[in-house]
């Protein structure tokens, strides 16, 4: 005879921790080949009204820089409590807090026929009165010694004095802020400065120029870092099809060479595309393999350890990835090629830290197949950790997550749509930059960080959940792990569930076997979840299983012997003690 069970679920999350963990920082994992990431948990964070491109560190001293007027506290809405910071703004890594750094950052005003005239979506676009400046700061970097930073733009003035594209601000003690703009000066660099590396007589600085002082430079060049006098180093970069720009640059450890990412197809001569290095002194192409980087594809961001550099890719489309090389030879020692354009790589205890739009890591270990094209509920991954030292990269499990961007907030959606764009480290904290609107589906413009805290966000609620009465030849279903990368179906969004949800009361009648079934959890920082299956208010069942976000599936539990009138609740808890809130039977 069929009978009637009640299912009962909870909707507020448990304040009070389970676990002891959960007092304390994310240790170190207990898979010695496993390196621990920061927590998926964002600090609060300061936000700005624009787009962030550029960061860069100074002892305990975050800058950013960017397209931006303002800047407001963590949890402020657009237009409240907004403080005037032009293009570029300075925190306290350790407090979070805004510090009294501001500067002026300026370019000419310029008019367009909006029928007629291509305007770089980059720029400050008045669509109204048809006009246009460009004044972004795309490119922060400290010198050697800490005493200086070092800063490539858009802009044509800072503060009012004549600085076209580069200038310089001192940073006597790197624990204060008091970096004052110096008398740096370059006489007149035609174009948009993109990248930048430094050593203690050199800068180097690559972007979309055709001139210095002058002189012909096609997208590179450097001067002397104390004065500012034009060098002889002039590999020259031309692309086929585009300008060929230089978007990212860094030193060999040893600094003998400049490793160059970017849009060119030929530099110093010589036909090589994408990715290339050069002799610091004279310029001349050395031996690299650069053959990982098809023509459609070009490097968007580099970052080298003690003997390893790192890059990114954007490949319309081809190669998106992220790889790992010698730095000398430029022999790969790992590539991932995971779908969605790479925007920005950084390294911090032996894990890569990737900003992009990822849609498809299917050929990666611990990756993901398409969750974009063809799927009802698309989702991008645009924060991702990766393993760097291993002769195999895998995708950690590590899944905070960002919006592209708003078109309610014309700052945000130009160019494409992709978040993340920049990343520093500094004090073991990840700090992340872009045109983003939301963080965890939370609302935080431009700007967040995260490092090794507690770790105290839930997992997702179990939903769907469902009963079914079984007879005595019925079996419950056998327990599966989540589907490989290949078999994995499109993931669920990543936000919490509903602050309310109906239910239904019915009574039981007579004791049977009841299974109990729901769509699985999933948590943004950890693969294991266990579930508890409570039967009157008391537990009667766990389950455990390994869940991925990409790869929802139906988890179950049989009560043998439920009694006349018995209610349900399945609750969620991941490795740090923290339970889930449930969503109340359909």
């Amino acid at each position: 005879m069929p009978r009637f069970v009640t299912i009962i679920t909870l909707i507020a999350a448990l304040a009070m921790p389970t676990s002891t963990a959960r007092a304390e920082a994310r240790q170190p994992s207990q898979n010695a080949t496993t390196p621990t990431t920061v927590t998926a948990d964002p600090l609060p964070t300061w936000q700005t009204n624009g787009i962030v491109w550029a960061m860069e560190t100074v002892g305990n001293i975050v800058y950013i820089g960017g397209n931006f007027t303002s800047v407001r506290p963590p949890d402020a809405e657009p237009g409240r409590k907004e403080i005037a910071r032009k293009n570029m703004a300075a925190f306290d890594a350790s407090t979070g807090e805004l510090l009294p750094f501001s500067h002026d950052f300026t370019a000419p005003e310029y008019s367009f026929n909006a029928e007629q005239d291509a305007v770089d979506p980059t720029c400050n676009i008045n669509w109204d009165a048809q006009t246009y400046s460009c004044d972004t700061v795309y490119e922060i970097r400290h010198s050697p010694d800490n005493q200086r930073i070092i800063v490539g733009g858009d802009f044509t003035s800072v503060d009012g004095n004549d600085r076209r594209k580069l200038a310089a601000f001192g940073v006597p003690d790197a624990h204060e802020d008091n970096a004052t703009l110096t008398n740096f000066h370059i006489p007149d660099i035609d174009h948009r400065v993109r990248s930048l590396a430094v050593t203690d007589t050199t800068i180097y600085f690559g972007g979309t120029f055709a001139s210095v002082g002058g002189q012909p430079r096609s997208q590179l060049a450097a001067v002397d870092a104390r004065s500012g006098e034009l060098r002889a180093w002039a590999p020259n970069a031309q692309g086929r099809t585009s300008n060929g720009a230089v978007l990212a640059m860094v030193m060999a450890p040893d600094k003998s060479r400049v490793i160059i990412g970017g849009e060119f197809d030929s530099v110093a001569g010589l036909n090589i595309h994408g990715l290339a290095a050069l002799d610091a002194d004279s310029g001349s192409a050395t031996t690299w393999d650069s053959a990982v980087i098809p023509p459609e594809s070009y490097v968007t961001d580099l970052v080298v350890d003690r003997d390893t550099v790192y890059g990114g890719a954007d490949g319309r489309g081809t190669f998106d990835g992220r790889f790992a090389a010698d730095p000398y030879s430029g022999k790969m020692r790992w590539v991932d090629y995971c779908a969605g354009a790479t925007w920005s790589v950084v390294i911090m205890r032996d894990v890569l830290y990737s900003g992009s739009h990822a849609h498809n890591c299917s050929s990666t270990p611990g990756g993901f197949s398409e969750t974009n094209y063809g799927q009802e509920n698309p989702q991008w991954y645009r924060l991702l950790a990766q393993k760097a030292r291993e002769p195999q990269t895998e995708i950690l499990h590590w899944f905070p997550n960002t919006n592209g961007g708003d078109f309610s907030v014309p700052a945000t959606h130009t160019p494409a749509r992709l978040g993340p764009r920049c990343m520093v480290i500094v004090e073991d904290q990840l700090w992340v930059g872009g045109q983003f609107t939301t963080v965890n589906d939370g609302p935080q413009q431009s700007l967040t960080r995260f490092t090794f805290a507690p770790d105290t966000e839930a997992p997702t609620a179990p939903t769907n959940v469902k009963t079914e009465v079984l007879n005595t030849t019925q079996q419950a279903a056998t327990l599966t792990p989540s589907s490989s990368p290949e078999e994995e179906t499109p993931p669920q969004r990543l936000s919490a569930p509903p602050a309310t949800v109906p239910y239904t009361h019915t009574e039981a009648k007579g004791a049977e076997r009841i299974r109990i079934s729901w769509t699985n959890s999933y948590d943004r920082d950890d693969a294991a979840i266990t579930y508890r299956v409570y039967r009157n208010g008391e537990q009667v069942g766990t389950v455990q299983r390994i869940e991925k976000p990409w790869a929802p599936n139906t988890v179950e539990w049989v009560d043998e012997s439920a009694p006349a009138g018995a209610s349900y609740t399945v609750s969620a808890e991941d490795p740090d003690g923290n339970p889930t809130t449930l969503v109340k039977t359909n």
